[in-house]
């Protein structure tokens, strides 16, 4: 059965945390990866040249922190504002090519 968009995909934090790192070194990129000392929540952090960076939130809950991050994955249950962890690939897979064209062309 297809995926379709937003919908949930069945996995854990730290197996999504995994597949996105893959993904974001796959593309070039040294990640920093960062664990709350309090929740299960994870975050993935990037640079793009010396002024551009991303910070990905993987998490199983709500908060209202939203400045600290530039995409919010939920694992189980969607939340609002959040992505599952293949659209999010998606839209940010087409920032950072998008934006990396912008500074080399």
């Amino acid at each position: 059965m297809e995926e379709q968009p937003g919908q949930t995909l069945r996995t854990n934090i730290k197996r999504i945390t995994r597949y996105v790192t893959d993904q974001i070194t796959g593309w070039g990129f040294d990640v920093y990866l960062t664990i709350s000392h309090t929740t299960k929540s994870r975050y993935i952090e990037f640079r793009m040249g010396k002024h551009r960076s991303f910070i990905i939130r993987i998490s199983d809950h709500y908060t209202n922190r939203r400045h600290d991050y530039d995409y919010d994955v939920f694992t189980s249950a969607p939340r609002n504002g959040a992505f599952n962890y293949m659209d999010m690939l998606s839209s940010l897979k087409n920032k950072v090519f998008r934006e990396s064209q912008n500074e080399t062309g």
